[in-house]
């Protein structure tokens, strides 16, 4: 690590993170992890937890992390890791190996990993809508906000349909990541929405033993139609119902929301 007074102040290349970039044998990025910097110069050790990049998982909070998120498991195979720090890099080339306790077959392995990507595509639709209905929640709250600062009882009853339109929003959101439960203790919804779907579908190829079979095409299939579900009930919110709540806004000059 190169000592503070030996960095050019001007220069563009940032040395407060070092940069591990892995691509398999076709030379695809299967995943790209980053650390800050170590205090000491000398030995340090990191970690890759053998998986390829994801898809973030559907929530009410921001997504603050900007770390890419875990994925599927990678295939036994050579990958090449590359190291960067500044302007300095280097590489190498290790294998990965199944495990050797499990008498599993690499076309096992296989199928499983396309199938889990496969329900990761069906989870970066449902991803889309998520992240949309929460800045749109956001925005509302702006929008009351600034109602209420510049005068609350003449925007009395458009605050009232902003809320109810929020609510509105937040039982969409409810389809994908289940209803807010404020109660303590162990407590269950008895409906189950896309979290659960997924879940309990990413859990039971990921660990079985076999090749993907009738059971689990029919866990993905419903998987599938549980988020197309949520998806065109959002759709159709915003091409109608939403469309005539923002137009309200065109001519208060108040109005947050991007075309």
């Amino acid at each position: 690590i190169p000592k503070k007074e030996d960095i050019d102040s001007t220069s563009l290349v940032k040395y407060d993170t070092v940069y591990i970039n892995i691509k398999n044998k076709k030379g695809e990025t299967v995943r790209n992890l980053k650390f800050e910097k170590p205090k000491e110069s000398g030995l340090h050790r990191t970690y890759w937890n053998l998986d390829e990049k994801g898809i973030s998982n559907l929530t009410r909070k921001e997504l603050k992390n900007k770390n890419e998120p875990s994925g599927v498991e990678v295939l036994p195979g050579k990958y090449r890791v590359k190291i960067t720090y500044g302007e300095s890099s280097d590489s190498t080339t290790i294998e990965v190996k199944t495990d050797p306790r499990l008498n599993t077959s690499f076309d096992i392995l296989e199928a499983k990993h396309q199938t889990l990507k496969d329900l990761e595509g069906l989870q970066s639709l449902a991803l889309s809508k998520v992240e949309k209905l929460k800045n749109r929640m956001t925005g509302i709250d702006v929008m009351i906000n600034r109602m209420k600062l510049k005068s609350e009882n003449d925007f009395e009853d458009l605050i009232k349909e902003s809320k109810a339109v929020k609510d509105s929003l937040n039982s969409l959101l409810d389809l994908y990541v289940g209803k807010e439960d404020k109660r303590q203790g162990i407590t269950d919804d008895p409906v189950l929405n896309v979290n659960d779907h997924y879940g309990n579908t990413y859990f039971f190829i990921s660990n079985a033993s076999h090749i993907p079979g009738p059971m689990e095409e029919k866990m993905l299939e419903k998987t599938s139609d549980v988020i197309v579900f949520a998806n065109q009930k959002v759709e159709a919110y915003f091409e109608k119902n939403w469309q005539e709540f923002t137009v309200k806004f065109d001519n208060i000059s108040l109005s947050p929301f991007a075309d």
